[in-house]
């Protein structure tokens, strides 16, 4: 028999022989489940899970080991000894130890068809399944997500890493199996072929290429002959011994950090692996100490503030959900130290290469209050303004609804924490970090006010008063008159900032309160450094009103 050349007109079925054939690397989103139809080409890819001990029976039959609508539960029976007995069988198969790992579900009309990947294999991967996009997600211990599944229509892609890793726990292969039909509006002989079939069988593949004329009665569409490739290929599992959920993990590469530089300015770098260093047992007399203090450019935080519902950087401490953290010394204004052993021990190895791109010679020393809680063991307060800011503010909330049975501020939903999270003095003067943090301030500071509530307490003269910051001005002035305008001062102008600036075009507005705020003359760190300072002072003036009944119901009686 002749097969088909590639180059035959509606009769090419060499991209399927090729895809048999085709190199799979681990990374790759392997099509496991999809079909096409159309008036010259029917399309389909399916797959089946194979014991490893039924390998050489399945490849001596080109044709597929499970079929789309099969792989359900069922009943089973047989006739020994001329007795009918019926037993269950979990995914009904007759070759009994064929498992699906896609099943599509077919209601006839009644309802939509779907598909869905096995449950055992979302599971053993713990696969988060975001419903909106059909994607499958999975998490690693170092908090990295990457979709290793997706659905799209009645088509599924499955990443091959993950496939394998299942395989080898089940000791089973993946067959991969295809089936592919090709009209020709030409016939054979006009096409240069004979009829036949071809099987072909090569290592862990196997298919079948028949070529036919068609019969009268089944031609249509111009139709006048058909070419069909079947075929199977079993994709191996990857080796037992390597899989993470047999506790396997490759070797660490612990990279060397700069820790200094000596006379002659050359860098002094030391492994990060914790059980090379010293410590206070007498373990490594010779190796550097494991509290050796490694300095980083503040800016390194930046990536894990931009991420707030993964990161939470607080006093003294950054995390990634509940799958890791490290302890930091971030009480500086321009630098963050974290002990040459916690990198090694609590940072993930994918993070260190970000911390290595802003790892610098020391030039600090490690602050009093982490030098006195790691070293000393002593309780000590945070003297960074973005924490002190952050405890007062917490403080004022807690201690309003005890007192008053309401918050002052109200809490920040689900969508609005990060708000609230991000909030520090920012590690460089770029125009687009300053003015998200003004957004975030003002959003936290006026707009947060419990405005109802500071409603009831303004005498009926001052009730139509409208603003939030207006309001808030009335009740403290009822006790205050004299100093409450210098002190929510910087309400104001956080709120003209945002309107004027972050909020809106930058226009001549924004240039002259740019000008009155002298904003031109100091670098925009700076410039928010002070205005988290004067809004720490705020807070505590607030906690002091408060103690004293500023917003007791009674004084604005």
């Amino acid at each position: 028999m002749n097969v088909p050349h590639p180059d035959t007109d509606r009769l090419k079925q060499v991209a399927f022989i090729t895809r048999l054939r085709d190199t799979i690397r681990p990374s790759d989103m392997l099509d496991v489940c999809s079909s096409q139809r159309g008036n010259q080409r029917d399309l389909g890819a399916y797959c089946a899970l194979i014991p490893n001990t039924m390998i050489d029976s399945s490849l001596l039959d080109p044709s597929w080991d499970l079929h789309k609508g099969s792989g359900f539960p069922s009943a089973i029976s047989s006739y020994p000894n001329g007795v009918e007995v019926t037993e269950y069988s979990r995914f009904g198969q007759f070759r009994e130890g064929i498992e699906p790992l896609v099943l599509y579900h077919e209601f006839h009309g009644l309802r939509e068809d779907y598909v869905e990947i096995s449950e055992e294999f979302r599971t053993f991967h713990r696969l988060y399944h975001d419903r909106r996009t059909n994607k499958f997600w999975k998490f690693d211990e170092d908090g990295q997500e990457q979709v290793v599944a997706e659905i799209l229509n009645r088509s599924v892609k499955i990443r091959f890493r993950e496939i394998r890793e299942f395989l080898a726990v089940k000791e089973m292969h993946l067959a991969l199996l295809l089936d592919s039909v090709e009209y020709s509006t030409s016939s054979l002989k006009d096409l240069g072929l004979d009829d036949g079939v071809v099987e072909v069988k090569d290592g862990l593949i196997s298919y079948s290429l028949a070529v036919r004329d068609l019969h009268f009665l089944q031609r249509k569409h111009g139709r006048q002959s058909i070419s069909r490739f079947l075929g199977k290929r079993l994709l191996q599992p990857m080796d037992r011994n390597k899989v993470p959920f047999f506790g396997y993990s490759p070797p660490k590469e612990f990279p060397k950090f700069l820790s200094d530089v000596d006379d002659d300015d050359n860098e002094i770098r030391f492994t990060c692996d914790p059980d090379q260093l010293g410590n206070y047992f007498g373990g490594n007399p010779n190796a550097p100490h494991y509290l050796t203090p490694v300095q980083f450019r503040k800016a390194v935080l930046d990536k894990y503030f931009n991420e707030p519902a993964k990161y939470e950087v607080r006093d003294s401490r950054l995390s990634c959900a509940g799958l890791w953290g490290v302890t930091i010394d971030n009480h500086h204004d321009d630098h963050v130290i974290v002990w040459l052993g916690d990198l090694g021990r609590d940072l993930p190895e994918s993070e260190w290469q970000h911390w290595l791109s802003f790892n610098e010679p020391k030039t600090i020393k490690v602050s009093e209050p982490f030098f006195r809680r790691q070293i000393l063991g002593q309780f000590a307060d945070s003297d960074s303004v973005e924490h002190v800011f952050a405890q007062r503010y917490a403080e004022l909330c807690r201690e309003s609804e005890e007192r008053l049975g309401w918050p002052l501020y109200l809490p920040l939903t689900e969508g609005d924490r990060h708000f609230l999270q991000g909030i520090r003095v920012p590690s460089n003067d770029e125009q687009k970090v300053f003015d998200e943090l003004i957004l975030s301030m003002t959003k936290v500071l006026v707009d947060s006010l419990n405005e109802k509530q500071l409603l009831q307490l303004l005498p009926p003269a001052k009730a139509k008063i409208d603003g939030g910051i207006n309001r808030f001005e009335a009740v403290l002035a009822i006790q205050y008159s004299d100093i409450v305008k210098e002190q929510i001062k910087v309400l104001r102008e956080m709120q003209s900032l945002r309107s004027k600036g972050a909020a809106h075009r930058k226009g001549s507005d924004y240039q002259q309160l740019s000008k009155a705020l002298k904003l031109d003359e100091q670098p925009l760190c700076d410039v928010f450094r002070g205005l988290l300072q004067r809004s720490v002072d705020l807070l505590i003036f607030l906690q002091d009103a408060l103690h004293a009944g500023a917003f007791d119901s009674k004084s604005g009686s």
